[in-house]
Order: structure tokens, then C-alpha cells, then sequence
């Protein structure tokens, strides 16, 4: 009989080729509807749940118009996907988000909880809404930072689907985080953002940032009121292999598209601008179609 040689047994006990465990999938429950943040927060706390899912069903069977009422949510971890499923409503409680840089749903790198990575949002045909109209004095503290979706500091984040409404600041920001000046590797596609407080879409600093068949619209509140603006904080935050790509700009109040890397001026040619932009279309905006845009390559755009 022939041997099988030594190296190929080894291979074959590799741990790489052996079949991964099955992702432990959680459907979150929550029996009132009126504060289900204890019930979401504690599952997308749970190291042990990889696959967390917002049912639909449940929903249905209660009346579909019956939201899923929570107040700031966080992802503090890695491997983690959550899908809401289609018909979900995930709603900002009302008399909650007194903090003006509280967020619906944060996912953020901290000192505290060590850098997040490999994190897929599913939210096809659902929705996160804030109430930006709330959050005006004198019950609030003004403020322009209470996003819908907050991506800081985080690698490896994907969001595919899902309508961002009404939003108190953003209705997604990227940016850096406690762990790193930079979000890499994020990818937002077949996501919209629908009157938002400040811009639809606001990137700080971020490498390898793609976003693909979206749409933008209805931005206003406080200025950029932009569908997309590009704008750092620092010298340090990044704007580099940013891709977008067939993007709507619609009835956005200001601009459509804007740049704005003041704090690269004193950077100069060692934090350079990279951007693409191919296929954007700009409708319905009262303001300029786009502003500041030097340093970004366009193809096929419509304005």
C-alpha cells in the first residue's frame, strides 16, 4: 500500500482546510415594540453570535407599520453580519439621542473594546429613521453629528441595502476611530439616504471606500446640505481609493456633490487625494451641482 507523504496528512489537519463552524444565527425578539434596545444591544454585544437577524415575520403578524423603537445602538466587535429583513422599521425612541453625537447605529474601534473589522449590514428593504425635527432647542442641544449610520475606525465593513431617513446629523458618516485615523476597506452599495439634517453621505478619513448604485436625496437641515461631501477633519485623516459609482444626487439643498480637504493644506503631497466618480447623476438641486472638486477624476457623469 502507498503512503500518502507526511506534508499532505499535515495540510489536510491544517486548520485552514478544515470546514469552518456554522455562524451561530440569533433572530432577535422583542415583545414591546416600544424599547427594543436592550433586546438588539445585548445580541450585537454577544461575541458568540455571528449571524444576528431582525425578523420580519413578527412584525407582520402585528401590523407591518409597527416599528422596532430603539435608542443608540453599537457594534463594538468583529465578525458580526446583521440583516434586517425586508418590512423591518429600526426607529429612534422618541425623548432619546440627547447627546448631540449620539447615533442609531454606531460601528466604532475604540481604546475600550480594541479595533472592529468584518461587519456586514444586510437591510434590504428596511428602514432606519431618526426624527431630526426632535432634536431642536430647546428639548435638545443643537448639533449636526447624530447620524443614522456612524462607521469610525473600522475595516471591512460592508452595508448592502437599506433606506437611512431623517437623520440629525448624516445619514451615514465615515470616519476615523479611537484605534485608527482611518476606516478601511468599507463598501456601501444599493443604500439611501432620504432628508437627512447635514449630508446625506459625509466621509472624514477613509481608505478604500466604495459606493456603488445609491441614491442621496432630500438633504436639508444645516449646511453642507449636500448628497455627498468629502471633507477632513485633520492632516492626518485620509481621502484615498474613495470609488463611487452610479450615484443619485436628488433635491439636495445646497449641492449635489462637495469636496472640501482644508485640512490637507498643510499636508501637501504626502497625504495625497485619491477619488473617483463614474456614473453620478445631479437632479433637482436648488444650489451648485457640485463645489470643490479638484484632485477627483469624473467619467460618465450627468448634472
Amino acid at each position: 500500500m502507498r503512503l500518502m507523504p507526511l506534508l499532505t496528512v499535515a495540510a489536510l489537519l491544517s486548520p485552514s482546510v478544515l470546514p469552518r463552524a456554522a455562524a451561530a444565527r440569533h433572530t432577535v425578539a422583542c415583545a414591546d415594540r416600544s424599547d427594543c434596545t436592550a433586546a438588539l444591544q445585548a445580541a450585537l454585544s454577544d461575541v458568540s453570535l455571528d449571524d444576528i437577524v431582525v425578523p420580519a415575520a413578527a412584525a407582520q403578524a402585528r401590523g407591518s407599520d409597527e416599528p422596532w423603537a430603539v435608542g443608540p445602538l453599537f457594534i463594538h466587535r468583529s465578525d458580526v453580519r446583521l440583516t434586517l429583513e425586508p418590512g423591518v422599521q429600526l426607529v429612534a425612541k422618541q425623548g432619546e439621542f440627547k447627546k448631540t453625537d449620539e447615533c442609531l447605529l454606531q460601528i466604532k474601534s475604540d481604546m475600550g473594546h480594541g479595533h472592529v473589522q468584518n461587519v456586514t449590514i444586510v437591510a434590504t428593504g428596511a428602514t432606519f429613521r431618526m426624527r431630526k425635527m426632535d432634536y431642536l432647542p430647546p428639548e435638545y442641544e443643537k448639533g449636526e453629528w447624530r447620524h443614522t449610520l456612524s462607521i469610525n475606525g473600522a475595516s471591512d465593513v460592508t452595508v448592502i441595502g437599506g433606506t437611512f431617513l431623517e437623520a440629525g446629523g448624516d445619514g451615514i458618516y465615515v470616519d476615523s476611530g479611537g484605534l485608527s485615523n482611518f476606516s478601511r476597506n468599507v463598501l456601501l452599495r444599493q443604500v439611501t439616504t432620504d432628508s437627512a439634517w447635514r449630508n446625506g453621505l459625509s466621509v472624514i478619513s477613509a481608505i478604500n471606500l466604495t459606493v456603488v448604485d445609491s441614491i442621496f436625496k432630500n438633504t436639508n437641515g444645516t449646511n453642507p446640505q449636500c448628497g455627498i461631501d468629502l471633507e477632513p477633519d485633520h492632516p492626518t485623516d485620509k481621502l484615498q481609493q474613495i470609488e463611487l459609482r452610479n450615484i443619485k444626487l436628488l433635491n439636495n439643498t445646497r449641492c449635489g456633490f462637495t469636496m472640501g480637504p482644508y485640512a490637507f493644506a498643510t499636508a501637501g503631497a504626502s497625504n495625497p487625494l485619491s477619488v473617483t466618480v463614474d456614473g453620478m447623476q445631479v437632479t433637482d438641486t436648488p444650489g451648485s451641482n457640485y463645489s470643490w472638486v479638484r484632485g477627483v477624476s469624473f467619467y460618465r457623469n450627468l448634472y
